[in-house]
């Protein structure tokens, strides 16, 4: 067989525009080009950056609807209680939308790339599962041992709360060393990471407590019926 390669420079005057114009050549040669006797295809930055964009989507996809439920699941499992689920994912949801308003106005001013949000993703659904084991295995401990639960949920701040800020913080510290590489896809994973981190720390140490001092939710999720213990 024979292979040609046309070679298009796009004279744009910006990424959206460049995205929109490949987009159209694209249809443009599915559209027309007879696939019968002529197998066509496209390479280049802008055709591989608008399939790392769909990648990523499917990356997403697949964190929301398998590994997410997953790892709910397993903390429900290791707990004993089907309702701690509620807060890790009402962490993760809060969290996903404090670091969007953050990164947003940074995006604007700071090269963020493709997949820095698959990344952030990933991270805010560990640290938050993560904490989340933490904190509450604090607190049913000491409901274990006949304290109050005000006073369980202020010696679970103090203690796992004391050794998750040191654990995030230090994590934090290494992905911002990122930013003296070179590399501006490093410098934003980066960036990305830390604030995912900083954001997971920010709403697990101030949403968890809250929800566990509230009378009903709390005690749903501290004292579940025995049914939903016997569940897990």
């Amino acid at each position: 067989g024979t292979v040609t390669f046309f070679q298009i420079s796009l004279v744009l005057p910006d990424s959206k525009a460049a995205n929109a114009m490949v987009q159209e050549i694209i249809s443009y040669g599915e559209e027309n080009v007879p696939s019968t006797y002529v197998t066509l295809g496209f390479t280049g930055l802008k055709h591989f950056q608008l399939d790392m964009v769909d990648a990523i989507g499917n990356d997403l996809e697949t964190v929301d609807t398998i590994i997410i439920p997953m790892a709910m699941l397993f903390l429900a499992f290791v707990l004993g209680n089907l309702p701690i689920m509620i807060l890790p994912i009402l962490c993760i949801a809060a969290t996903v939308m404090f670091s969007g308003v953050i990164m947003c106005p940074i995006s604007r001013n700071f090269p963020v790339h493709n997949f820095t949000p698959s990344v952030m993703m990933s991270l805010i659904v560990a640290m938050s599962i993560d904490y989340s084991l933490f904190l509450i295995s604090r607190c049913a401990e000491d409901l274990a041992m006949g304290h109050s639960k005000q006073h369980a949920i202020v010696s679970m701040v103090e203690n796992a709360g004391h050794t998750i800020l040191a654990s995030g913080l230090t994590l934090c510290a290494c992905f911002l060393g990122m930013l003296l590489l070179p590399v501006s896809m490093l410098q934003s994973v980066g960036v990305g990471a830390s604030f995912a981190i900083l954001c997971a720390l920010a709403v697990n140490l101030s949403l968890t407590p809250a929800i566990l001092s509230t009378k009903w939710l709390g005690d749903f999720v501290l004292h579940p019926n025995r049914i939903l213990s016997m569940i897990c």
